[in-house]
């Protein structure tokens, strides 16, 4: 269900792609989009997952996401660099209260 809320919205931003790391992680690859439109799409899908209602083995669930957002930078010799730096700011956001989005400047929204 979360899926495809992601898979839906990323289908707006051209080129975008989501990918599921495993379990409930994902990751959302926004080419050609700086970090603040970034920040904006990731504020975007937390309302989207925060305001819709999850059936469940007739349960009705809200439930909330955290998200870190970063850019990637010249200096990012490998990937890896790129995927730390962003986990870095999920952990962030789930450390500080869960239902954050952390942006790698430091600001937290």
């Amino acid at each position: 269900m979360v899926a495809q809320i992601l898979t839906d919205e990323v289908e707006k931003v051209p080129n975008a792609k989501v990918y599921r790391v495993g379990g409930e992680e994902f990751n959302i690859i926004l080419p050609n989009v700086d970090l603040k439109q970034a920040t904006k799409f990731g504020h975007h899908l937390q309302d989207r997952i925060r305001y819709n209602i999850f059936s469940i083995d007739h349960l009705k669930l809200r439930i909330t996401v955290s998200m870190g957002v970063a850019k990637l930078h010249h200096g990012d010799i490998t990937s890896n660099l790129f995927y730390e730096r962003t986990d870095q700011m999920l952990y962030q956001s789930k450390g500080k209260g869960r239902n954050r989005v952390t942006v790698e400047n430091g600001n937290e929204l």
